[in-house]
Parts: C-alpha cells; structure tokens; sequence
C-alpha cells in the first residue's frame, strides 16, 4: 500500500512538472511567432506607411514615432561631411 501512494506521488510530481515544461515551451513558441510575424510586418515593403500609421494598436503607432524620430537622428547625423562614418573618423 505504502509503494501504491509512493508512486500516486511521484507520477503527480512527474505530470505536474511536464505541464509546467510544456507550458513553458507554448509560451516561448508564441512569443517567437508573434515576434517574426510582427517584425515581418515591419519590414514589408508592399505594406504602405499610411495603413501601419491609420492602424488603431497603439505599440505600432509609438513605433511609427520612434522610426521617424531614429530616420531624422540618421539623417542629421549625415550632415554636410557626407556618410556618418567618415565624420566621425576623419
């Protein structure tokens, strides 16, 4: 009898932990998927500007803000001494 509640034991530990893994593995798989899938969006070039802008997810619009904010950074950084490269290296 005591074996029987020994291994009621140790097979509940066993499944318990497997769930625990198995929800660990669901949810790394989501966030990868979801991750690709945004990005690829991102990167689109069929996509037009105007839809990732009208779009009503706020992420995507402080996105849109930050990418305008880092082309303009770039873009000054380009200034009068051509590629920012060289600027710095000269």
């Amino acid at each position: 009898m005591e074996m029987f509640g020994v291994r009621a034991a140790n097979f509940t530990h066993k499944s318990f932990i497997n769930i625990i893994l198995a929800f660990m593995v669901y949810n790394v798989f989501l966030f990868t998927s979801n991750y690709n899938a945004y990005w690829r969006l991102r990167r689109d070039p069929n996509i037009p500007k105007q839809w990732l802008e009208e779009s009503e997810n706020t992420k995507l619009t402080e996105d849109m803000r930050l990418e305008e904010e880092r082309v303009t950074r770039e873009n000054r950084m380009i200034g009068k001494h051509g590629l920012k490269d060289r600027k710095y290296y000269d």
